[in-house]
């Protein structure tokens, strides 16, 4: 099972460090082209929350491709392709709620001013998965950390009792 859907504390922590990022794509789409906050915030909100969860699936390419068994090249390009397909998805689930937000909220054009921002959408991403696949890796050697720390604890203790 992935770590972080491990424990809710982990996955609140996780879903908490996603806010700034959720911030941040509201001012990227605001600035490239949705007329206001309140248009940029309701589109923003939802795919940073469902982006949070597909970059959960970085655990799995991380594991794929560890550090200490492939060459920089294999796992870059693992990642890289990873990176690719999230954000093609991402970018495309996004349309699909800024095609059912449009009339509720009436923004009319609202389709189309997201569709002009491809580019900065994509880019950011694949960003956003290759940042959270370097603290998938990061956990990774916490979890091996703490794995050869408790062998060594298990080791001491039969040493012991082999002593005595």
């Amino acid at each position: 099972m992935h770590p972080i859907l491990e424990s809710r504390q982990r996955l609140a922590f996780y879903l908490l460090s996603w806010l700034p990022v959720g911030f941040i794509f509201t001012v990227i789409l605001k600035r490239g082209g949705l007329a206001s906050w309140p248009e940029a915030a309701p589109v923003a909100a939802p795919m940073s929350l469902l982006y949070a969860f597909i970059c959960l699936s970085a655990w799995y390419g991380c594991l794929a491709a560890p550090m200490r068994e492939q060459s920089v090249t294999r796992i870059l390009a693992t990642l890289s392709t990873a990176a690719i397909l999230s954000s093609v998805v991402w970018f495309a689930l996004g349309e699909v709620w800024v095609l059912s937000v449009e009339p509720w909220l009436d923004f009319p054009g609202l389709n189309e001013r997201y569709m002009n921002q491809f580019a900065a959408i994509f880019l950011n991403g694949m960003l956003l998965f290759l940042l959270a696949a370097a603290a998938h890796y990061l956990l990774i050697t916490f979890d091996e950390a703490r794995a050869v720390e408790k062998r060594a604890l298990e080791l001491q203790v039969l040493a012991r009792e082999a002593e005595l």
